[in-house]
């Protein structure tokens, strides 16, 4: 059996991004307590054994770094203390000037970076690479995404949104995975395996997308998708929080690396991924891009 893990990078509303990408990563179920152990010894090393994986955030540079002297040779502790300084006076001069939309901002960004504070911008890139750096070398692993040209989706009118579109095609790829693999293992005489060869796939837990996803589901379970017959890929989509579970943080990093590749040409983390896409006949199946310019 092949558990499939779901996330995605940029926004469909974002215009600072060209691309929506949904990622899967997908591991025989036997092997994922040693892979998130892998992972989870990995995140201790940097201190973020209790913290969620998130890759755009991670990544970017934080302006404190330049303003505290001597930064990367201070404690974690120290770190932390003098980060926090800097945030604190930042907002109360916001605040006292009225500025309530760079207030905002002040606070989205030093919630959704204060648990990587104690890091230096190194630090954090070399954390995220030795993640990706393990997930490469994994072999039964395999990575399945579709990457749409937002402005190639919005020129023709369609029924589904840009979710549901980058989600059937999951669907059609994983569902491909797990024929072509009952295929293989048959053919030599391992019919046994054959049969257990399927998969379900797992998404972090949004209120608000559940429903529909689930909803979704059923309607491929029952009629198929528009290529295929869904037959090896069980239940509808399991939903975890995303905090607690390295393996949806995981693909969070894929799906950032295909973004990433594909609107700013940067191969640090993809060429990584790559290696893991499902492939048939050394063809890159497993990812798909959907755009009128050409793939790269």
């Amino acid at each position: 059996m092949y558990l499939c893990y779901l996330d995605e990078s940029g926004s469909p509303d974002d215009p600072n991004n060209q691309h929506f990408v949904l990622a899967g990563i997908a591991l025989p179920a036997n092997q994922w307590k040693a892979l998130d152990s892998a992972i989870l010894a990995i995140k201790k090393n940097y201190g973020l054994e209790a913290t969620e994986i998130h890759t755009g955030w991670m990544m970017r540079r934080y302006s404190h770094e330049q303003k505290i002297t001597n930064f990367s040779a201070l404690s974690v502790d120290d770190r932390r203390a003098e980060v926090n300084k800097i945030r604190i006076a930042r907002e109360s001069a916001l605040a006292a000037a009225g500025d309530k939309s760079r207030l905002n901002s002040s606070v989205t960004e030093r919630k959704r970076t204060s648990a990587y504070v104690h890091l230096t911008h190194d630090e954090r890139i070399a954390a995220v690479r030795k993640i990706a750096d393990k997930i490469s070398s994994w072999q039964d692993l395999r990575l399945f995404g579709g990457a749409i040209d937002k402005a190639w989706f919005n020129k023709v009118p369609r029924q589904t949104t840009l979710f549901e579109f980058a989600f059937e095609n999951i669907v059609n790829r994983f569902q491909a995975f797990l024929s072509n693999r009952s295929k293989f293992l048959q053919n030599h005489n391992r019919d046994a395996e054959a049969n257990d060869c399927i998969g379900i796939l797992i998404e972090d837990n949004n209120v608000t997308m559940a429903s529909k996803v689930t909803s979704l589901m059923r309607k491929f379970h029952k009629r198929g998708t528009l290529f295929r017959k869904i037959d090896r890929i069980i239940e509808t989509p399991l939903f975890v929080d995303s905090e607690l579970t390295c393996m949806i943080q995981i693909a969070d990093i894929a799906a950032y690396s295909i973004r990433r590749f594909l609107d700013n040409r940067e191969t640090n983390l993809f060429d990584l991924f790559y290696q893991r896409v499902d492939k048939a006949a050394d063809a890159p199946v497993g990812l798909r891009h959907f755009t009128e310019s050409g793939c790269l």
